[in-house]
């Protein structure tokens, strides 16, 4: 099933765990078709492993990542 709209990846707004579950089943099927393919799978993985054990974001500033 191919996903009906667009989602930033990156964004906050996930909510639905099922909706983040089809969309990276998707990017995994089509990673080789796609410009970054391989990216938007793991960012949506990425996504669906944070929301499923309900991670929070940690600022880079606070991981001195600079």
């Amino acid at each position: 099933n191919r996903p009906v709209f667009a989602i930033d990846y990156l964004g906050n707004g996930w909510k639905n765990e099922e909706d983040i579950a089809t969309s990276w089943k998707f990017m995994t099927k089509q990673k080789h078709q796609m410009i970054n393919g391989f990216r938007l799978e793991n960012a949506s993985w990425r996504n669906w492993a944070k929301q499923r054990h309900n991670l929070k974001t940690i600022s880079p500033k606070a991981l001195n990542w600079y």
